[in-house]
């Protein structure tokens, strides 16, 4: 199931441009086509996170001590995240 949803989101690279106008028909827009950059930084992000899931996954299955190296490193995450949203809430990116 979890390799199923690393597959999905691959697919979505070339399903994304597939999109339904007014009328409900299936169209290719190709506005919406990734670029090779975009491709490969798509790609990196998926693998990494799936590295990442599959990682906390072994962790957390090995038993009782590292089930709390598991969520400390959950806690760990979410610290970070929540730090890096106020941090671009607080200074945004000039595009």
């Amino acid at each position: 199931m979890k390799l199923f949803t690393v597959f999905a989101l691959i697919l979505s690279i070339f399903t994304i441009p597939i999109s339904v106008n007014e009328k409900l028909q299936l169209y290719y827009n190709k506005e919406l086509i990734l670029e090779t950059y975009k491709i490969k930084e798509f790609l990196q992000f998926i693998f990494g996170s799936a590295l990442f899931f599959f990682f906390l996954v072994n962790i957390y299955a090995k038993g009782k001590t590292w089930s709390k190296v598991f969520y400390v490193t959950l806690i760990l995450l979410f610290v970070y995240s929540l730090t890096m949203a106020i941090n671009l809430i607080a200074k945004p990116i000039p595009h």
